[in-house]
């Protein structure tokens, strides 16, 4: 950041006096753009930005927003919509589009810890950045394969969700808190419901309070299939133990 002037912003072209901000290139912008570029991205990342970069980030951004409806469905994008997804050859695809492949395009998700091994930051790579309009219309196809495979396998149930491991938190009121983490592998485990896993002796019970997606996916309501987290329970659950399958009926 500068003072004093003349100079020009590179981006709206205008002369002006006072206070400058460089971007890449030792070229300034104005105020008002920088205004504008700050609603859009960190300051760190635009300012490293030459005004080509800029322009062409903007030139997309007005592209995506022009497109008011799924590419693969035909559905008009709204306000409902958790997002949408931008596919690789640059096609928009609605929330409900993206989701159905889950099942065989998981999300891929990491903890990255600092040189010290303490702090950690969450990662996550999307599959499907890097597929095509194409490319999702044929994982459709696949997917509906590996559905009514898993359907045959775990039989009639609304959610059908994979045990690694069972973690007891802290609680309230001295009740005992347990995290399920695991995965679930079809249809979708809600909260404020039963889940079931099968014994050779009986079946057993527990009430889910609330799910905990992973922080990618953290304004789901649910976990759908293809989705990892913890589900939430005060119950006894000292018969769940790791590889258990949790049924949702």
């Amino acid at each position: 950041m500068g003072i004093f002037g003349p100079y020009k912003c590179a981006y709206c072209g205008r002369t002006f006096h006072g206070f400058n901000w460089r971007i890449k290139n030792g070229r300034d912008i104005c105020g008002d753009c920088k205004d504008i570029l700050n609603k859009e991205m960190p300051y760190e990342k635009w300012h490293k930005m030459g005004i080509t970069q800029i322009r062409a980030y903007f030139k997309e951004k007005e592209r995506l927003e022009a497109q008011k409806e799924c590419s693969l469905c035909g559905r008009p994008f709204g306000a409902a919509d958790l997002y949408k997804f931008v596919l690789k050859d640059g096609a928009q695809i609605c929330y409900s589009c993206g989701e159905s492949v889950r099942i065989v395009r998981p999300v891929f998700c990491t903890e990255e810890y600092d040189s010290l091994k303490e702090k950690y930051s969450f990662a996550s790579d999307d599959p499907l950045k890097e597929m095509t309009l194409d490319d999702v219309k044929a994982a459709q196809l696949e997917a509906d394969t590996e559905r009514r495979s898993r359907m045959d396998k775990f039989g009639p149930c609304k959610g059908a969700f994979i045990v690694d491991d069972v973690i007891r938190v802290p609680g309230e009121k001295d009740r005992e808190v347990h995290r399920i983490w695991g995965r679930c592998v079809l249809g979708s485990a809600s909260a404020n419901s039963l889940a079931k896993v099968v014994r050779r002796e009986k079946p057993y019970f527990i009430q889910i309070d609330r799910v905990e997606p992973l922080e990618y996916n953290k304004k789901a309501q649910v976990l759908s299939e293809g989705h990892g987290g913890a589900l939430v329970a005060s119950d006894d659950v000292s018969f769940i133990y790791s590889g258990d399958v949790l049924y949702f009926e």
